[in-house]
């Protein structure tokens, strides 16, 4: 300045503090998918057979304060109030193990304090078959068999009776009695897979009849003896031991 009187020139160097206040990112990765935001609506889409890892990245800002801490949750169903769930620190990538369903959750707070959440979809790991109520493998049965299938993490995605894919109702579905043998296959959404081999024989009605009249009847499975002892009403000269008696398909 020309006033040398009133102003001096001074020379030196200045810091300045430029605060902080863009939040950090954050990135969860599972196998080939990844997520940056939070999530309002959860689906549980995803499945896998294995134990999967998770990895979380964070990172700041180019002119930010730093990345302070990484945390997060483990849970099986959407978490809705976070003050009552416990953040763990993150020290490295974590795995997912079967059987069970999970969302990952991950909060990223630079030193100025911003932060930010986001979370994984939900996810299914599943390494348990299915199943088939009702019947074992080898089995053998009589009369038409209505089966149940079940599965209880991943869910059903199909079943097949000898190589044909066919509908089920609630789960349930019923196998005509032919007196043949079949296959049956039955796969979840994960690819687990369950299969049995199985007779269905037909049941038959025996009808007893005596002079004539129907005495009584039983139902007897293909391929086994009726039981004969019944009782035939008397008649003079009738031969209890050798009863006339038919077979009719039911």
């Amino acid at each position: 300045p020309t006033d040398t009187t009133n102003y001096k020139t001074a020379t030196g160097t200045v810091a300045i503090d430029v605060l902080d206040t863009v939040a950090p990112t954050a990135t969860i990765t599972v196998a080939e998918n990844q997520w940056k935001t939070a999530l309002n609506s959860i689906t549980f889409g995803l499945f896998f057979k294995n134990t999967q890892t998770v990895t979380i990245i964070s990172v700041d800002n180019e002119h930010g304060s730093g990345v302070k801490t990484v945390e997060y949750i483990v849970a099986d169903a959407a978490v809705t109030d976070f003050a009552s769930v416990q953040w763990t620190e993150y020290n490295g990538a974590f795995s997912i193990n079967p059987d069970n369903k999970y969302v990952i959750y991950a909060k990223v707070t630079d030193n100025d304090g911003n932060s930010i959440t986001v979370n994984s979809d939900g996810m299914i790991v599943d390494a348990t078959k299915p199943a088939v109520e009702n019947i074992t493998n080898d089995g053998v049965y009589y009369g038409d068999l209505e089966i149940t299938v079940t599965d209880a993490l991943a869910g059903v995605k199909e079943l097949k009776v000898d190589s044909t894919s066919v509908t089920m109702t609630d789960g349930k579905y019923i196998i005509t009695a032919d007196n043949e043998q079949h296959t049956v296959l039955v796969t979840d959404n994960v690819g687990n897979e369950m299969s049995y081999t199985i007779t269905v024989y037909k049941n038959y009605t025996v009808t007893y009849k005596a002079d004539g009249n129907v005495v009584t009847t039983k139902t007897v499975g293909h391929g086994l003896k009726p039981d004969l002892a019944v009782v035939i009403p008397y008649k003079q000269g009738y031969d209890e031991t050798a009863p006339y008696w038919a077979i009719d398909d039911v």
